[in-house]
C-alpha cells in the first residue's frame, strides 16, 4: 500500500491541474460582438454579419480597410470613412465606421455591413475591428477577415518575378543571336576550295579529262604516226 501512494498522489495532482485548465478556459468571457463573413470568391466585396451579444448598446463599429471605394452600413445607420479610393485621395490604409442610430445598436440585434474594393492591391488577412459602446467602453474583435495593405515583401515579389522573366527573355535572345552569327560565319567561310571545282579547273589539271600521263605522246596505242 505504501508503494502505491506516489502513483495516487501523481494522479490526484494531474486531475487538479486538468480541472484548473478547464475552469480557466470556461472563465474566458465570450466576445461582446460575434462577427461572421469576409471576402467573396472574387476578393472585391466583403460582407459581415454581426450579432450584439453584450448587455449594452453599441454606438460605432470601425472596420480598417485598404483600397475600398464603397462602404455600406445597415439601413438607418450613418458612416464615417477615411481614404476611400477617389481622385486626389492618398493611397493609404483607412478606416470606415458604421455609426448606429440614436440610442445605439441594442443587445441581441443583428447587423449586416459590406465593403467594396476598388482596385487590386489589397490582400485578404485577419485583422481587428473596434466596437465602441454608448457608455464609452471599447472592445476589440480579432480574427476578422479584412482588406489590408500588402507588406513590403508582398509588394516587391511581383516586381521581382517580372524582372526575372525579362532577364530570362533577354538571355534567350542573346543566345539565339550568338547561335545565328556562328551559323552565318560557318556558311560564309566554309572550307578550302575543292581541286575539282569547275571554277578552279585549268588545262592540265588532274580533274580535266584531256590530260595525259607524263611522257605520253598523246596518241593511243592503236594509232600510227603518219609519215
Amino acid at each position: 500500500m505504501i508503494r502505491d501512494e506516489p502513483s495516487r498522489t501523481h494522479a490526484a495532482l494531474s486531475l487538479v491541474a486538468w480541472s484548473t485548465v478547464v475552469v480557466v478556459a470556461h472563465a474566458q468571457p465570450p466576445p461582446p460582438v460575434v462577427v461572421e463573413g469576409g471576402a467573396d470568391p472574387s476578393g472585391q466585396v466583403y460582407a459581415w454579419r454581426l450579432v450584439n451579444r453584450s448587455d449594452k448598446p453599441v454606438a460605432r463599429i470601425a472596420f480598417p480597410h485598404f483600397h475600398a471605394d464603397l462602404f455600406t452600413p445597415p439601413p438607418g445607420w450613418g458612416q464615417d470613412c477615411t481614404y476611400l479610393v477617389n481622385q486626389g485621395v492618398p493611397d493609404r490604409p483607412g478606416v470606415c465606421e458604421a455609426v448606429a442610430p440614436e440610442g445605439g445598436w441594442p443587445p441581441g440585434a443583428t447587423a449586416d455591413i459590406s465593403m467594396r474594393i476598388a482596385v487590386s492591391g489589397a490582400v485578404r488577412a485577419p485583422g481587428r475591428i473596434t466596437i465602441t459602446f454608448t457608455d464609452g467602453g471599447v472592445a476589440h474583435i480579432d480574427g476578422v477577415e479584412l482588406p489590408q495593405a500588402p507588406s513590403n515583401l508582398e509588394r516587391f515579389v511581383p516586381l521581382l518575378a517580372f524582372g526575372a522573366v525579362i532577364v530570362i527573355v533577354l538571355i534567350r535572345r542573346a543566345l539565339r543571336r550568338v547561335t545565328n552569327v556562328a551559323k552565318s560565319d560557318a556558311r560564309s567561310t566554309g572550307g578550302p576550295p575543292h581541286p575539282c571545282d569547275r571554277n578552279n579547273q585549268r588545262s592540265g589539271d588532274p580533274c580535266r579529262g584531256d590530260h595525259h600521263a607524263p611522257g605520253s605522246s598523246g596518241f593511243s596505242s592503236n594509232e600510227t604516226e603518219s609519215e
